[in-house]
Parts: C-alpha cells; sequence; structure tokens
C-alpha cells in the first residue's frame, strides 16, 4: 500500500470526532503509524514509546506506570469508533491489533472513481463509451467476487476463534496456562506447613484439559506451570490463561482493577460489581460445603476475562469460578462454539479486539454444573 494513502488516511483520522480533542491518542497513533512507514517498526517497544510519545523518563518501569499499554487501547476503541461513522467503511484501514503496538494498514475493496481526472484526460486518449461500459462490467464482476470470497472468509471466522485469535496468534506461538493446586492431601504429599499439595481439583483438570484441546487445536503450543511456581517473567514472554480464583493469585492481582472482581468475607464468597458495589446477587457461602466438599448449594458462579495485561503488555485470559463448579462452566463455555456464538451476537460491534469480562452462571446438579449462562458482560 501506498506511504502517502497511509498518511492522508492518518491526517483524516486525527481531526475527526474521536481524536481532535485529545493530545495523548493523536500523538501515540501518528508516532507508531510513521515509525512504521519509516520501516522502523521494530523500535515500537512499550519503553520507546513511554520515552519518545510521553516523555517519560529512560528508566521508565511498565509495571508502575502502564499509560503507554492504557492509551493503546484507548487508540483501539477510538479507531473502531471512526470506522463506524458513516462514510469511512471505503476508506484505507488503519487497525491497532490487540497486544501489539505496530498497526496494520488495509486496502478498502474498491477504490473510488475521481471524475476530475477522467475529464483532464486528451479526448483522442479516451475509451470508447462501450468500452468503458464493459469495463465497468467487469470491475462490477470482480467487485462481487471479491466481497463473497470476503464474506466467505468472514464466516469461517466463528466466534470461538475471534476469542481466542489474540492468544493463539501467530500461528506456532506458545501460550502460558497457569493452574493452582488445592486438592486435599494425600499420603505422598509432603506433610502439612513442608509443601503445597501437588492435588490438582478434578473441575480445574478438567477446565485445563479442555483449554489445552482448543489451544492446541489452533496452532499453539503450550507451557503448563502451577500458580505457586509461576513468575512474572513468565507473563511477560506470552499470553496466559489462568484457571482459578482464591486458589490462583495471579488471578486476584489482575482482577484487582477491573469491574468485576472476587470478594471473601468469612465464608462468604461473591463476585462484585465495581458499578454496582452494594450488591451481592452472585455468591456462594462456603459454609454449605460438607466435609467430603459436597455442595450443598444449587448456584456457583464465574468470570471470564480477556484483557491486555497492563503489567506484561500480554493477553491474558481468566477461568476462574467461586467454586470449582464454576471454574468447569466457565471452561465449557470457552470451549463450546455455540456459547460464545449466543455472546457474541449480544456484544458490541468490534468486541473481538476489546479487553472484556464475562460473568457466568450455573446450576449445580448432582454435584455437576449445567449449562452456562451470561448474566453480565463489560468491553473496553
Amino acid at each position: 500500500m501506498v506511504a502517502e494513502a497511509v498518511r492522508e488516511q492518518l491526517e483524516r483520522i486525527l481531526v475527526s470526532a474521536p481524536f481532535r480533542n485529545s493530545k495523548r491518542y493523536p500523538a501515540l497513533l501518528r508516532f507508531v503509524v510513521e515509525r512504521t512507514l519509516d520501516g522502523r517498526s521494530g523500535e515500537l517497544k512499550e519503553r520507546n514509546v513511554a520515552v519518545d510519545v510521553f516523555g517519560r523518563d529512560p528508566s521508565y518501569d511498565p509495571s508502575t506506570d502502564p499509560v503507554v499499554r492504557i492509551s493503546a487501547g484507548e487508540v483501539r476503541k477510538r479507531l473502531a469508533q471512526y470506522y463506524q461513522e458513516p462514510g469511512h467503511g471505503s476508506e484505507v484501514r488503519i487497525e491497532l491489533p490487540l497486544g501489539s503496538y505496530q498497526p496494520e494498514f488495509h486496502s478498502p475493496l474498491v477504490a473510488a472513481v475521481d471524475s476530475t481526472q477522467l475529464a483532464d484526460v486528451p479526448a483522442e486518449h479516451r475509451q470508447p463509451n462501450h468500452s468503458r461500459r464493459l469495463l465497468f462490467f467487469l470491475a462490477a464482476i470482480l467487485l462481487v467476487l471479491v466481497a463473497l470470497l470476503a464474506v466467505r472468509s468472514w464466516k469461517k471466522q466463528s466466534a470461538l476463534d475471534l476469542f481466542w485469535r489474540p492468544v493463539v496468534s501467530p500461528a506456532g506461538s506458545t501460550v502460558v496456562v497457569c493452574f493452582g493446586g488445592s486438592g486435599p492431601r494425600l499420603p505422598w504429599d509432603p506433610p502439612a506447613g513442608v509443601g503445597p499439595s501437588l492435588r490438582v481439583p478434578w473441575w480445574d483438570a478438567e477446565t485445563l484439559a479442555r483449554l489445552a484441546g482448543v489451544i492446541q487445536a489452533k496452532g499453539a503450543s503450550l507451557q503448563l506451570i502451577r500458580e505457586d511456581q509461576a513468575t512474572f517473567d513468565d507473563f511477560q514472554q506470552a499470553p496466559a490463561v489462568l484457571i482459578g480464583a482464591f486458589n490462583d493469585a495471579w488471578t486476584l492481582r489482575l482482577m484487582e482493577k477491573m469491574r468485576f472482581t472476587f470478594q471473601r468475607e468469612g465464608t462468604l464468597s461473591w463476585i462484585a460489581d465495581r458499578e454496582h458495589p452494594s450488591l451481592r446477587n452472585w455468591k456462594i457461602e462456603m459454609s454449605q460445603i460438607d466435609s467430603k466438599g459436597q455442595f450443598l448449594v444449587k448456584e456457583d458462579y464465574a468470570v471470564i476475562s480477556r484483557v491486555s495485561n497492563p503489567t506484561t503488555g500480554r493477553i491474558t485470559i481468566t477461568v476462574a469460578g467461586l467454586y470449582g463448579f464454576g471454574t468447569l462452566a466457565a471452561g465449557r463455555f470457552l470451549t463450546d462454539p455455540s456459547f460464545l456464538k449466543a455472546m457474541s451476537e449480544r456484544a458490541p460491534a468490534g468486541w473481538q479486539d476489546r479487553n472484556m469480562q464475562i460473568v457466568i452462571g450455573t446450576e449445580v446438579i448432582q454435584d455437576n454444573s449445567g449449562p452456562p449462562r451470561v448474566l453480565a458482560t463489560a468491553f473496553w
């Protein structure tokens, strides 16, 4: 694609309503576009962006100052708003993929015909009317074929594909899967107080197996790591999936500042909603679980999150229930195309490129989880 066409489109975007009243987001977008057009996309690292765009000190620490990641998320949202406005569908598309600071440029299917250019062509060099009609006819057929191929290609991308795309792309990448270990101690486990139990609860194990199947089927490899052995560096190297809530400290840490969070007070556990802090509709009372681990209540709840982690810069997914049945239901939700399809039909446009949280409810039936139900969502 001609660099000049991209630069002209950049200027149109920067004076549009989503960008013109801001200084930070236009500066970031211009910086990454110009660096890419100049063949310097390798410089688009978080630290370089922080120093060159936001004036941060060279000792900038992204773990304590997520200005670049937050601003990039806002740029993605505003680009989506721009292209949703009428009249922009046929323009050159500038996109900032989730989890990356290197923009992508896409040509529109068909360029508009400039009639003023045709008027400047001498008459002896113009196409006869019938030749032009034939040319336009052939162009129209080509347009239809391109559109059909585009639709066909789009239809191949199911909601399941779109949800997992930021995690398993590019093909052959590695995904870290982190799981907790809180099953009952057995005779071969270390003595209490000496080390962690090596037991993995069966619902976490089943969820791990389901997610591993989907991830590997999409061409990515797995790095399995127990919660107590994981380090911050592990999550900086690759996208991650965190299984479990109260038995995975990494999940609780990631969700601290999100809309939906896990809370516990005594034996009561619940999913809190920052927009409605007084509500405790999604809760379970742990005292209603007997000594054998039998669940004596009829509902469990979970939160699925897929976000660009503000401390690692990597995409992170949480699959976490208040209790094991919620985790199990969330895992089934993320591996069954029908559940994600139903969710996507009610989600806002461009949901596949946004951060998101999904609150899941499930009925506990004969010590097993029933079908997951979507209770609430948040996209940003």
